[in-house]
């Protein structure tokens, strides 16, 4: 099975991260080229564990944020692939 992500970075609380995975899934239900290719959407959202750096440099709070990002993406891509492969 092919499967193609697409992860979507968005500074809300919970209420405000509901606001494009509504607005995602409502327009998927309209797009005409995804029925017809009878593409399943599964749209989701997480949010991630805040965290601290105190007097950190911008570098280094962006530094530490986009390692954070990439290690949920790759445990989240991994939790998906079945046992036996």
């Amino acid at each position: 099975m092919d499967r193609d992500r697409l992860f979507v970075l968005a500074f809300a609380d919970e209420n405000g991260a509901s606001v494009p995975v509504d607005r995602i899934e409502q327009q998927s239900q309209r797009d005409a080229d995804l029925k017809a290719a009878q593409v399943t959407l599964t749209v989701s959202s997480r949010m991630l564990t805040p965290f601290f750096l105190g007097d950190s440099t911008a570098e280094h709070t962006l530094t530490a944020l986009a390692t954070k990002l990439e290690e949920f993406m790759k445990s989240q891509i991994q939790s998906e692939v079945p046992c036996n492969e």
